[in-house]
Formats: structure tokens, C-alpha cells, sequence
């Protein structure tokens, strides 16, 4: 007999995307929250904010990182008016440099993907889809120091690009390329250093293999277990 999974309400209240419909009300986890559950320093973080119900200020190399993303989409999809309310953390040299990168028509930004788990799903979204009739290129575009992040980007330990390739694998694309655009952040976020695009890009290939990402999706299935077994103890006490 199958435990029943429960999720704190922020994973089940979300409405689902129309393509996705038959899934609608299991519970959901994003790559995101996977992560920050298993790491020491940022599991506390998580129970705070999704079990408790404590909004946490996002750091400011997030916020830098989300402004770069929706600056992206708004020139890869020619809607220059595409912002969030962090886009003031762009310098016009930050825009301009964005603004060289490669841009193929062929391209879904933000393209949603929710993964079917059977008694609960992964939700997210692409960073960046290049479609080419049945062939997808995966992208997730990173701001951070290149000496300091390519390693980490390069290793098994990062899995979010294969985890949306596997996706459309089970659309029946065939995986071209995965891999991840890490452009690279200078600064520290003081009046002498401010947070900036250097103007270089690592493009680092994730490679996509399906059986491996199978034993990464058995881990997520492990972690889905361990948080619904601490919010129910946590409901138990304190809901």
C-alpha cells in the first residue's frame, strides 16, 4: 500500500498549465526545492518558508540572476517591455552585452515542463528551448563567477538541465544538445563593487543520459517522501 503524499500548500495551489491538465491536483516540487531540502544550510530556509509560512527575502545575486533571466526573454522574444521589479539591478552595459548574445526564432523562453511521477510531479521551467521540428536543445542560462561555478555546472550534482530534457524526451523530442549558459558576475554589491555582467560566457554541456537521470528521479522520490513524512509530524504539533 502507497503512503499517501502530502506537500505544504504552496506546491498544491498553484494552478497547473492547460498541457499538463491530467495532473492537476498532485502535489508538486520544483528542481529548487529538491536542493535546498538536502543541503545543511538551506533545509532551514525551506521549512521556514513553505511549512511555516515565512516569506524570506531572496539574496541579491538571486535577484541580479532573475532580473538577467526576464531581460533575456524579453529580447529572445522581441517584448522589450518584459521586466520584473528587479530590473534596476541591469546597468545599460549589463543590457548591452545581453543584448549580443545569440537569439534563434526557433526558441521557447520559460518554457513550462511539469515531469508526471505518478503520485506527485516536478514542475519547472526551461530556461530556453531551441526547436527543430522533433529536436529540442536544452538551455538554462546562470549568472555567477565562471572559476568559481563551471565545475559545479559541469558535475553530476547538477541536474536540473536533465531533468528538463528527460521531460521532453517523454514528448518524444529527440535531445540534441543540454547544457548550460553560465555569463559571468563580477562585484559584490558595494558602492565600489557593484553586482555587473563581465561580458564573458562558458557555455558547459550537461550531457543528457536517460538511465542516469532515472537514478536522480529515484532520489527526488526519496526526498518527496521525507518532506511529506516531516509535514505531516509538523501538521501533527503544529496544524
Amino acid at each position: 500500500m502507497k503512503t499517501e503524499i502530502i506537500l505544504p500548500k504552496i506546491f498544491i495551489d498553484r494552478s497547473i498549465d492547460k498541457k499538463y491538465s491530467k495532473l492537476e491536483g498532485l502535489p508538486k516540487i520544483s528542481y529548487s526545492q529538491y536542493t535546498s531540502w538536502n543541503s545543511i544550510e538551506y533545509k532551514p530556509d525551506y521549512i521556514k518558508q513553505y511549512m511555516v509560512g515565512i516569506k524570506l527575502p531572496d539574496g541579491i545575486f538571486s535577484l541580479f540572476g532573475s532580473a538577467t533571466g526576464t531581460y533575456v526573454e524579453g529580447v529572445g522574444t522581441g517584448n522589450m517591455n518584459c521586466h520584473d521589479e528587479y530590473s534596476h539591478l541591469l546597468s545599460d552595459s549589463d543590457r548591452e552585452f545581453l543584448q549580443t548574445l545569440e537569439y534563434p526564432d526557433n526558441s521557447i523562453y520559460e518554457d513550462y515542463i511539469v515531469v508526471d511521477m505518478g503520485d506527485y510531479c516536478i514542475e519547472g521551467y526551461m530556461d530556453r528551448g531551441i526547436y527543430n521540428k522533433k529536436s529540442v536543445i536544452v538551455e538554462d542560462f546562470k549568472t555567477g563567477a565562471i572559476k568559481k561555478k563551471k565545475d559545479y555546472y559541469a558535475s553530476s550534482d547538477y541536474q536540473q538541465t536533465r531533468l528538463y530534457s528527460y521531460q521532453k524526451e517523454n514528448e518524444g523530442y529527440e535531445i540534441e544538445d543540454c547544457r548550460v549558459l553560465l555569463l559571468d558576475r563580477a562585484g559584490n554589491n558595494s558602492a565600489k563593487s557593484p553586482i555587473r555582467l563581465t561580458g564573458n560566457v562558458e557555455v558547459i554541456p550537461t550531457p543528457y543520459n536517460r538511465k542516469d537521470t532515472e537514478v536522480f528521479l529515484e532520489d527526488v522520490t526519496r526526498t518527496v517522501h521525507e518532506i511529506s513524512d516531516y509535514y505531516k509530524q509538523y501538521l501533527k504539533f503544529f496544524g
